[in-house]
Parts: structure tokens; sequence; C-alpha cells
């Protein structure tokens, strides 16, 4: 009898080609058994016999009488056991339900408190029987306590003597066991819950008058720094932080980075969760805190973070009896419109990117302005101060410098709520003003009676001489847009602005273009752009270094999300920057290494990064900086604290309006001249200025509000700062009102937009008006073409200092003959639409609001 291998897997050729194999069946065809199958036994080596145990192998009968001989006796098995299997009911059984309900009951706290209680009674009362059943002769009451002090201690049942006590306190004593075991069970899990709810921040908030702080960025350290320092004088707070990060990894970062003492007494408490749900709100008690500050999210796009801002504070107004006040951190000047809609005036809007641009425009074109505001925003040092004082009433404004010793007066707020800040001379404090001082505290200073100041001669200033420029922008901003316009705004006709970064030319226009600047459309500004990384010295060895005026290295957009490989970046460029200038023009200044005609700002966003350079003396020689994330945690804790300061911010940190400027002493006193801080104030102010403190040059430190402004001293080597206005050297006292017109005739005949641009940046056109006495006409057919030309051309020839040459917002002089020229254009073109606004009011068309408007922004 042959003997044929069975190998699975083998096709028809495969197993013609092996004599003696043959193919395995497929498994839905039965198998045909053509003689007696003998089994194997598993052949062992002899040392693996210990090793390994011998399994049992069946009968050769029991194997035959398992194995089906026919495909129909398979089929049949396999019937037979699908036949056992139960098929599922459609009825829930009463088991079933009692058991789930159960389930469902002893998930819950309470319904474990509930059940645990109900069994220990049913315990003792069923104890209580059985023992009075052994112990007819004891009342029910004893014996149900009995039964209580076996269940809950086991060794009671030891003092037994008779058979049946015993038995029964023995079981007793075994279920006491096992429901203590139980009861155990239940408080262990319910103090570790509670603990791991403790522990990821989700329990609730029992404050109020706290502060709320809603998400978490890299500004967040750095505004409860802040906050603590604001809430010291009152032996500390409460700040509350919601975010969506885990309690203990915030906890772990706040601790990193701020020490015991820092916090002065205030108490920080974070909890997990998102701002965007009413119910994580309330559980941080949102409707009782005293101001809520919205963070914006710092990475990702800028559109996303604002729509997170705009849920959450859609959220926050749906909260009952909401108390504090909300400051909202924006990231796109485009969505402030929708937010001041969606809010009203519960919220607080601070545009981070454009205030930080600002600043950085500004200290770029005024050496020491960002010391200036390093010093001034937040609440290290002086604050601003609002406070009646009725024995000023009366008092003209050039008065009150010397009836505060303490304190230096920079405005009146009116009863009415306006607040006026560097008012002209002459405006006097009326019943129910309030002075506006910046001081120390608010218990640091109170009004004395005047000291007499001699004034002395003040010497006539130098004329500060305008000219080109050329500057440089390292990197690319969010922002971009509203520096650029910014700055076309006050740089003279023909300057150059340079721009390099990674960005490629082609998406830098395009996103421009997106955001609404065409570059074509600037009057004073001529773009020229780079394409190369600011870090790599090869790729900036092609720059014009020898011709630069200024300087400005930008935080790129591209590096944002990680502050500290920005801020690397940022020092590298300097350095680089710094190093090509001077090989470049060959006139190193041998003690500092640092051309010393180009001014340079730096924007810094870690403070860590800040405190790094203020200890190398070698790098605060090379440049200016600025700490953009610190700045605006003052700003927005500043806020947060008092809604009045975002009045006097709006208009120090605007485009328009009040200002600091840091001018050379020499502007207010000789060089060798000995004067008090008074009297330098008092000379100051016949100029309109207000004069605040002062920089040594040289050192770091900036002085506002200084102390012993009696004290007469030398101020040669020392920069003075003072507080300007630009509507009181621009602007006359009295007000212009033009005659109405139809919008669509002026848009289709002038083109509106380039007459609004030009004359919102040179803010000068109700001052020629007015001049040329063109107050409201009844007809506008009254308004001739040659009246504001001779109107312009007395403009032209005057001599007036506050008209001819005037200084903008950012300490530079305009030229003067750009200023008539491009308002005589300005003014051809509203003429010529007076004319045709005739043309249609003669055949009827009355609809003049929309103009009306328009003309109200250029009074």
């Amino acid at each position: 009898m042959s003997t044929q291998k069975i190998i699975p897997g083998l096709d028809d050729d495969m197993a013609e080609a092996l004599p003696g194999v043959e193919m395995t069946p497929p498994l839905d065809q039965p198998i045909a058994f053509t003689g007696a199958v003998t089994p194997k036994p598993i052949q062992r080596s002899r040392s693996s016999r210990s090793s390994l145990t011998p399994k049992l192998q069946p009968s050769r009968s029991q194997m035959l009488a398992r194995m089906p001989t026919s495909r129909a006796e398979m089929l049949a098995k396999q019937n037979r056991a699908i036949a056992k299997i139960k098929a599922p009911s459609k009825k829930i059984s009463t088991s079933e339900w009692m058991a789930y309900r159960i389930d469902q009951y002893i998930s819950t706290r309470r319904g474990q408190t509930a059940s645990l209680s109900i069994l220990g009674l049913m315990l003792m009362t069923i104890g209580g029987f059985f023992l009075k059943a052994v112990e007819p002769s004891h009342a029910l009451r004893e014996t149900v306590w009995e039964a209580w002090t076996y269940l809950a201690d086991a060794g009671t049942h030891t003092a037994l003597v008779e058979e049946g006590m015993r038995v029964v306190g023995v079981l007793m004593s075994l279920i006491g066991i096992l429901y203590f075991s139980v009861i155990m069970g239940f408080v262990v899990d319910g103090i570790r819950a509670k603990m791991d709810m403790l522990k990821k921040g989700k329990s609730n908030v029992a404050e109020q008058n706290h502060t709320l702080l809603l998400g978490w960025s890299d500004k967040s350290i750095s505004l409860i720094r802040q906050i603590c320092l604001a809430n010291a004088s009152e032996n500390g707070g409460v700040i509350v932080v919601l975010a969506e990060i885990e309690k203990e990894e915030l906890e772990s970062e706040l601790e990193s980075q701020m020490r015991k003492e820092e916090l002065r007494g205030t108490r920080v408490i974070f909890r997990t969760g998102t701002p965007l749900l009413s119910v994580d709100l309330l559980k941080v008690s949102a409707h009782r805190a005293r101001s809520i500050i919205i963070m914006a999210i710092s990475s990702g796009d800028a559109d996303r973070s604002d729509a997170a801002i705009l849920r959450t504070v859609l959220s926050l107004k749906t909260l009952p009896e909401l108390s504090g006040h909300i400051v909202a951190e924006l990231r796109d000047i485009d969505n402030d419109p929708l937010l001041r809609l969606v809010g009203g005036n519960d919220v607080e809007i601070l545009v981070s990117h454009d205030v930080i641009g600002r600043l950085v425009l500004m200290s770029a074109r005024s050496p020491g302005l960002a010391r200036v505001y390093s010093a001034l925003l937040g609440f290290e040092g002086n604050e601003f101060y609002f406070k009646a004082w009725p024995e000023c009433v009366g008092v003209l404004f050039s008065g009150l410098a010397e009836r505060f010793p303490n304190a230096t007066p920079l405005g009146i707020k009116r009863k009415s709520g306006e607040v006026f800040i560097c008012p002209p001379a002459d405006l006097a404090v009326e019943e129910g003003d309030e002075i506006l001082v910046l001081a120390e505290d608010d218990d640091t200073y109170k009004a004395c009676p005047p000291v007499p100041i001699e004034v002395g001669k003040v010497p006539v200033p130098p004329a500060k001489v305008s000219s080109q420029e050329r500057i440089l922008m390292c990197g690319w901003r969010r922002d971009i847009r509203d520096m650029i316009q910014l700055l076309d705004a006050v740089v003279q006709s023909g300057t150059e602005l340079h721009m390099i970064c990674e960005e490629p030319i082609q998406l830098r226009n395009k996103s421009l273009l997106d955001s609404g600047l065409d570059i074509n459309t600037l009057t004073n500004l001529r773009i020229v752009h780079h394409l190369g990384n600011t870090a790599i010295r090869r790729q900036l060895e092609k720059l014009p270094w020898s011709s630069f005026t200024s300087i400005m290295i930008l935080s790129d957009q591209s590096r944002e999300t990680d502050i500290m490989h920005s801020d690397s970046h940022s020092l590298a460029s300097l350095l680089l920057i710094r190093d090509l200038q001077g090989q470049s023009l060959k006139m190193i200044n041998e003690s500092d290494g640092v051309p010393n005609y180009c001014k340079c700002i730096s924007e810094i966003l870690d403070p860590r990064t800040q405190r790094t350079i203020s200890t190398s003396a070698t790098i605060l020689k090379l440049s200016e900086f600025i700490q953009s994330n610190e700045l605006v945690s003052c700003i927005l804790a500043m806020i947060s604290e008092s809604r009045d300061v975002r009045v006097i911010l709006d208009e120090l940190l605007g485009p328009q309006g009040a200002y600091f400027e840091v001018e050379p002493s020499t502007r207010y006193c000789e060089v060798f001249e000995k004067v008090s801080f008074w009297q330098l104030a008092k000379r100051a102010m016949t100029r309109g200025d207000i004069l605040c403190g002062y920089q040594v040059r040289g050192a770091e430190e900036t002085v506002l509000n200084p102390e012993g402004k009696d004290q007469p001293r030398l101020w040669s080597n020392t920069d003075v700062i003072v507080i300007r206005n630009a509507k009181n050297n621009v602007l006359p006292t009295r007000r212009s009102s033009l005659t109405v017109v139809n919008a669509d005739d002026f848009e289709r005949t002038t083109k509106s937009r380039q007459v609004k641009d030009q004359l919102s940046r040179q803010r000068l056109l109700s001052a020629i008006i007015q001049d040329a006495d063109l107050v409201k006409p009844t007809k506008a057919g009254d308004v001739e073409r040659t009246t504001v030309m001779r109107a312009l051309s007395s403009f032209a020839e005057d001599d007036d200092d506050g008209y001819g040459s005037h200084s903008t917002p950012f300490g530079f002089s305009l030229n003067r003959q750009t200023n008539v020229r491009s308002l005589i254009t300005a003014a051809r073109m509203l003429a010529d639409a007076l004319e045709q606004a005739e043309n249609s009011r003669s055949m009827g068309n009355e609809s003049c609001e929309e103009f009306d408007e328009t003309l109200s922004e250029f009074d």
C-alpha cells in the first residue's frame, strides 16, 4: 500500500510534478478517506522528554468514531452545534433589567451612599432577628445593637459562650468584614476621584472681584507678574486662569518663571477648560470677576485666533449679571469693528500687533523712546491717576505743575468724561474735573500751595532739518501694511524703504494688495525689496550699508511661534548688521564699534532675553530693544485694572494727538546753565510741551516724575522727555464747518479716496479754510475756486511755524513746500467737487449726508 503525503496550498501542476503528493481539497468539499488513518505519535528526542510532558493520544477507534465519514454527517454535526446556541430574545428579561438598573444606580456617588446605608440597615435588622431567634429572652432592639457590634468589630463574638450565639456572631463578623471592605473601596475611590479632579483643575472656583485670565500664551507670565504688582498695594488679590492646558503643566510653568516673592501675596488659581463654553466660564465665576482678559492664540492663523476671541465674548455675554469689563487681545485690526459690534461697551479691545508695530516705528525715529515706554507702561514705577482736587478749580493748566511736587500733571478730564492730554496752557480746571497726573502711587501725592518759579531766559531751539531717508526693515510682520502706511505719512518725500526677509517678493506684493495697500499709491515712500535671511552674512553683504539712516529688526511672523528662536535670530541679525556697517563705512568709533549716525531698534519677544541683554554692555550699545510681549502684557494689565487708562493709551499710542518725544536738554536751557526741573517744565510749557522726565546719555535708566524738582542742577549730557500734542501745534482752537455736497458726484469727479488720504495725513485743511473765513455757506455755489486758492496762497506765504512747518506725532518735521504743493492739489480737487455739487443741487439731487460724514473726518 503506497503512502501519499497531503500538502496544503499546492495547485494541480505542482501536485502532478511531485510524485507521492496529493493536493488538499477545498474546504467546501468533503475529504474522501480511502484507507484507515493511523495517527503517528510525536517523536521527541531523549533530551526533551524530561522537559516536555507527553500528551495522551486517543485510540484509533476513538478517532474514527469522532471523524465524520461524509459531508452530510459534517453538516449535520454543525447544525446540531448551532441549535445548542440560544437565540437572543427581543424582550428584556426582568433579571437583566434589574441588574442594569442596579449598575446605573451604584455608579453614582449618591447611589453608592444610599445603597451602602440601606444595605447596612438590612444587615443589622436581619442579624437582630437571627439573634432574637437564638436568644428569645433578649429584646429585639438589643439584638439589633449586638448585630451592629458584630458587623463593626470582628472581635466582639469572641466573648460568646452559647453555641447558637457563636454561629450567628461568626457569620455577622464575616459579613461585616466584607461590608466595610466595600465601604473602604468606595471611600478610596471617591477620594481618588476628588484628588484627580483637583489635580486636573475641574473643580469650581468660589471667588469674587478677582481677575480672570482666559487662555494661555507667551504673554501670560508677564501679565500675571504685572497684575501681582498692581495688587501689591492691596496686600494681594486673586488671579484665576482658565485654559485648555493641564493644570499641572500651567503650575509648573509659573513656578519655573516666577518666584514666590514675585506674587506679592496674590493667589494664582488654575483651571482646565475651554473659554468657549458657558459651563466652564461659570465654573471659574466669570460673572463675578472684576475684569476678564482674553488672550489671543500666539500660533496659527490670526483670523482663527480672532474668531475664537469673538466666540468667547459671545459666551461671556450670555452669562447672567456679568459685572466686570472685558479686555480682548486681537491680532488683526480688520476684526476690530466686528468685535466692537458684538461686545458693545463691555469690551475694551487691544490690537497687539498694531500697537507694537507703531511703537517700533516711533522708537526707530526717536532714539530713547523705547526705554520711555518700557518705564511708563506697567505697574512698576510711576502710573497714571485721575483725581478731583477742589482747591485747583479755576487754576490754569500752566499753573498746575508747581502745585504737585510729587507728581507730574499731564491733562484734565472733564466732568462729561472727555480727556485732554497736554491741553493748551490757558485751559482752566472747572468744578467736577479730574486732573490726570503721573505719580508713583495714588497716596504719594497731593495738591499743595503753589511755589513761585523763575522761568528765566528760554533759549531759541535749533531748527530741525528734514531730509530724505533710507530705512532698512528686516523681517515680515502681519501688520506690515499698517506700518508702511504710517511710515509713509511721516517721512519726507523720496524716502526709500528697503525690506529684506525670506518671504518671496511676489508673495509680499500679493499680501499687500490683499490687505488693501497698493504700493503705487504711496506718496512719500519708495519700497525696495530684497530677498534673504538676515542671519546669513553672504545674503546681507549686497545691501548698501553706507547709506541707511535707521534700521528696524522685526520679529518675523514665520518664527513667532517659537519666541526663543525668534529672539536668537533677531540678535544674530543685529550683530551681523552692525559688523557689516562698520566694515562698509570705515567710521567705527573705537570705544564701542557702532556707527553713531544710524538708529537701530530691535523687537524682542521673550522677557528672559531682555534680562540677558541687560547684562551685556556690548549688545546694549548696538541697538535699542523693544519688548513687544512685555509691553502688550503691561497694556492689558493696565486696562484690566482701570478702564480710564484706555483713553490715555489710545492718545499716547495712537497715530494722532499727544505723543512722547525725547529732546536734548539744550532746547530748554544752555549747556552750562544750572536750573531746576520745575524751571525746565515752565520753559517747556511756553512751547506747549509737558516735561515728564529725563535720560542721562550712556545710562540705561529712564527717570519719570523725578524727586527734588526744585533742586537746581546741570543738564549737560542729558535728554529730556516731553509730551506734545499735534492738535495744539497744527489745528486752531475753533472748528470749521463745511458745506455738504453729493457724495456720488464727489466720488465720480475727484477721486475722494486720494483726497481723504492726503488730508487725513496732513490734518491742515481745517486751518486753511478757517484762515480764509470759509464758514458754512448756505449754498454750495458760494464757495468759489478763487477763495480756496487765495487761502492756500496766504498759507504758503505765511511764516508762522504753526502752519508752515509742524511736528508730526513721530518727531519729524515735514517740508513746508511739500505740504503746500500737496494741499494745493487737494484743494483744487475739493473746489471742483463743490462746483459739481452745485450742479447736482440745481438738478434736484439733495443726498449729501455721506459726503458730510467724509468731510467731518478732515476737520
